[in-house]
């Protein structure tokens, strides 16, 4: 294995998660909210983990948010691409730059968000619902 090879059949970490949102589900557009994240909001989410955020597009016109955080001690630059953005339904596609203690390596990462009245859609792993319990 050389330093450019990618690995493609590792998991390094999976997780769901649920959030009921007090609004009707026509209110609600995770790919307007994940696309305009304020940096101020951003890092209140998660201090002081959360450094800072930004949007902006790739070469070919594509949504794209730009993330730095520190999960598990390691410093991440996250270039999160819009792959699906619908009001209902947004999947971002990240190849991460980390810094680890070994030096910078990339992790790729997959988070796909979702809404729905009522009981919330079940995701694979890297992935958050969101549900809406007013019409």
């Amino acid at each position: 294995m050389t330093t450019t090879d990618i690995l493609t059949d590792m998991v390094l970490v999976e997780s769901e998660k649920t959030a009921t949102i007090h609004a009707p589900v026509e209110r609600v557009d995770i790919a307007d909210w994940l696309l305009h994240l304020p940096d101020a909001e951003y890092q209140r989410c998660a201090p002081p983990d959360h450094i800072a955020a930004g949007t902006t597009t790739t070469d070919d016109g594509r949504p794209m948010s730009i993330n730095v955080e520190v999960i598990g001690g390691s410093l991440m630059v996250q270039h999160y691409v819009a792959d699906i953005h619908e009001p209902h339904h947004c999947r971002m596609v990240s190849l991460s730059d980390v810094q680890t203690p070994g030096g910078w390596t990339k992790i790729h990462a997959r988070p796909d968000q979702y809404s729905s009245q009522g009981s919330a859609a079940r995701m694979p792993g890297g992935s958050a619902s969101i549900q809406s319990d007013t019409a």
